[in-house]
């Protein structure tokens, strides 16, 4: 209990990424939402099936009573405009995208392509999220599934080349969102699907996640066109200062940087994972980065 008290502190939020941006780069200021938060008639998912259990939402909000930014996302591009932004961030929903293993629906990629078209009209640059929180319900124990790395590979292999090329020309592409914050959620707090408490899990999927990321961006690399395109993942980033100058604060500010912050970055950046917390079996792997 301790080590998960440890491991769940809270602190200040910093947001990072692994763009590297050229010197040549525009500089993007934007809003942002997320598919399953704000499109509305949701495919089935991990996450739908999530909020239908009682008392798994505090205030029981379903996810078909948001804004329903699938059918009137011009409003929101129209609204962003006017703010005076020049990028929008949106995600894919995977679930929409590929409703069974294997088959995609393109009536939904012709329209995320639309969506986007509409987008570039306002000045708009599009910044696009391949995972945002959410998995397929057909994907069983969702990241923890062994397939997960191949199976979003896929998904993101159809998605990127439809979706990079013209008309929409997507430049800048987000693996996943925030995937430290995924797992901890999912795995050691337990309030997120699929609601473990489990360290070692934790670890594990971690370790999962940055398989996919690897995965995906060496297949995506490869893919004509993608010369132009950027790559990286959503990292939310927090600082972790020690309490008190003992030196046990110390260390275990250090512990939970290194944890939170550290070994997730590490991890996309080189392909060396090193997943540990106190009291968990290190998981470690090393992946190729290719191009």
């Amino acid at each position: 209990m301790k080590t998960a008290a440890l491991l769940a502190a809270l602190g200040s939020l910093v947001s990072a990424s692994t763009f590297a941006a050229a010197p040549t780069d525009p500089f993007l200021w934007g809003v942002a939402n997320a598919a399953f938060q704000t499109e509305g008639e949701p495919a089935p998912s991990d996450w739908a099936a999530w909020t239908k259990v009682s008392g798994r939402i505090a205030d029981g909000s379903k996810p078909d009573q948001v804004f329903g930014f699938w059918k009137n996302y011009e409003k929101e591009f129209d609204l962003a405009h006017d703010l005076g932004a020049n990028a929008f961030r949106m995600s894919i929903a995977w679930e929409r995208v590929e409703p069974e293993p294997g088959k995609f629906d393109e009536a939904a990629l012709a329209h995320y392509e639309a969506m986007i078209v509409a987008m570039r009209k306002r000045g708009l640059d599009p910044v696009v999220t391949l995972h945002h929180f959410v998995n397929p319900a057909w994907l069983k124990d969702g990241i923890s599934n062994p397939e997960f790395p191949a199976r979003f590979t896929d998904f993101a292999t159809r998605v990127v080349a439809r979706l990079g090329a013209a008309p929409a020309k997507v430049r800048w592409w987000i693996t996943l969102n925030e995937p430290t914050v995924l797992a901890k959620s999912g795995y050691l707090d337990g309030d997120w699907p699929p609601g473990k408490q489990d360290l070692q899990a934790t670890c594990e999927a971690m370790a999962q996640l940055v398989r996919a990321h690897v995965r995906a961006v060496n297949a995506l690399r490869k893919l004509p066109g993608a010369a132009d395109w950027r790559f990286g993942i959503a990292k939310h980033w927090r600082p972790f200062e020690a309490k008190t100058f003992s030196p046990l604060d110390w260390l275990g500010a250090k512990i939970t940087d290194h944890f939170f912050n550290r070994e997730m970055m590490d991890g996309v950046l080189t392909g060396k994972i090193r997943m540990w917390a106190p009291g968990a079996k290190k998981v470690k792997e090393d992946l190729p980065i290719e191009g």
